[in-house]
């Protein structure tokens, strides 16, 4: 059967050569599209790595005009500025409300800023997200350990990976504990790997770095207006207005250079986080495009094939008159179609696969992932096959129920 579909296709290549192309561009734009969706679901699909349920912010800031002046000494600046704010962590901890309550240096989720720094070990060199943090962290936002141990030993050298990072830098996540690496001319040893992490719901996993946040802090923020973030954990217990009542507990702090100005839930900053970032309003605007696009391929298969099958209802009506039945007929015309689809895909395939390996994409670009990109294209041949069926078999099943006797009138 496929031998003569092949024939009746060549036969008709010229009016079948504009549907075998227009078939082949079809098919390389849905398999963009298709990969576009793909690796959008697999990036989100990926554990962040932490859990921002009933977690907060408690954005401190520093009094105008109380901020350092001069060069004090070391031991002013300890009680003039790392005093109080140690004062003020334990108040939050003290809290009946808060589980846990951690400080850190531009170390919060979707805090819009980033410190990236290359980590070496020996050769190998990685890019790596900075995240200046004390012990409780991992707490507040339930980063889980996979090997070794936290920051909890409060020894400045050490180091805590991402299972990213431990196997870019040591090819094992599992050999990396003990083993020393250098971050801007320190060297650290790494006592602990944790899981997979990513900057945010919808990038790739991160290589990610956690040191030490106390000699940062000590060296280069006492008495600057940039000011250590504090993230607290409330326990499951936590009354509703357990934030409000901590709001006026905090908002007085004595002689504190410092006042809090706002507690914040990490669900709405991570709702800021997208508007800033404009991810909700490019996924609408995606969403769209790629919904308007498949409406309109939809419309424009079926309709080819919907004319160009009834362009032969005087082909349907003879091969009716001569003996076939309104099945066979049916099973021809749509078999037909979909060999037309496959000999478009061949070239389209190729096509596709010259696009990855330069990059060129109508959206943001291909997915990493090569068994993302197959399934792309297996479900674009697939969406592409039922739109086709659709459009054919209408129009073939009408045809093919013509009279014999009205067969010799259509030829």
């Amino acid at each position: 059967m496929i031998k003569h579909i092949l024939k009746i296709v060549w036969t008709q290549r010229r009016s079948n050569l504009l549907i075998w192309m227009e078939l082949m561009l079809v098919f390389v734009l849905l398999w963009m599209v298709t990969d576009q969706i793909f690796g959008t679901i697999k990036r989100y699909r990926v554990p962040k790595g932490f859990d921002i349920e009933n977690t907060y912010y408690v954005d401190v800031k520093m009094i105008p005009g109380r901020e350092r002046v001069g060069n004090p000494s070391d031991d002013s600046l300890s009680k003039a500025y790392e005093v109080p704010f140690y004062a003020l962590l334990e108040k939050i901890k003290r809290n009946e409300n808060v589980e846990y309550a951690s400080a850190g240096i531009m170390s919060k989720p979707y805090n819009g800023g980033n410190s990236w720094s290359p980590i070496t070990v020996g050769k190998r060199k990685c890019d790596s997200y900075l995240r200046l943090v004390d012990n409780d962290f991992f707490k507040v936002f339930r980063i889980p350990i996979n090997y070794g141990k936290d920051l909890s030993d409060g020894r400045y050298n050490n180091i805590v990976l991402s299972k990213m990072l431990a196997d870019s830098l040591f090819r094992s996540d599992a050999a990396a504990v003990g083993k020393h690496c250098e971050l801007n001319g320190t060297n650290y040893t790494v006592v602990g790997v944790t899981d997979s992490y990513k900057y945010y719901d919808f990038t790739r996993e991160t290589p990610t770095s956690y040191e030490p946040f106390a000699p940062t802090f000590t060296k280069y923020k006492l008495g600057s207006v940039d000011t250590p973030e504090i993230c607290i954990r409330l326990k499951a217990s936590a009354p509703k207005d357990a934030i409000e009542k901590m709001r006026k507990e905090l908002s007085n702090l004595g002689d504190s250079p410092y006042y809090i100005q706002n507690i914040s839930s990490f669900e709405s900053l991570r709702q800021i986080y997208f508007s800033w970032t404009g991810e909700k309003k490019n996924m609408k605007m995606g969403g769209a495009i790629i919904i308007f696009f498949l409406v309109n391929v939809l419309l424009g298969i079926v309709g080819t094939f919907w004319f160009r099958t009834e362009q032969r209802r005087d082909e349907v009506g003879l091969r009716m008159a001569i003996g076939s039945s309104s099945a066979s007929l049916l099973n021809l015309f749509m078999a037909e179609a979909i060999v037309l689809l496959f000999l478009a895909a061949i070239p389209g395939v190729l096509i596709t696969l010259q696009l990855r390996y330069l990059e060129l994409h109508v959206f943001s670009g291909w997915n990493a992932s090569w068994v993302v990109f197959i399934l792309a294209g297996l479900t674009a041949f697939i969406v592409l096959a039922g739109m086709i069926l659709l459009g054919t078999w209408f129009p073939a099943r009408q045809a093919s129920r013509v009279q014999p006797s009205e067969a010799l009138h259509y030829e």
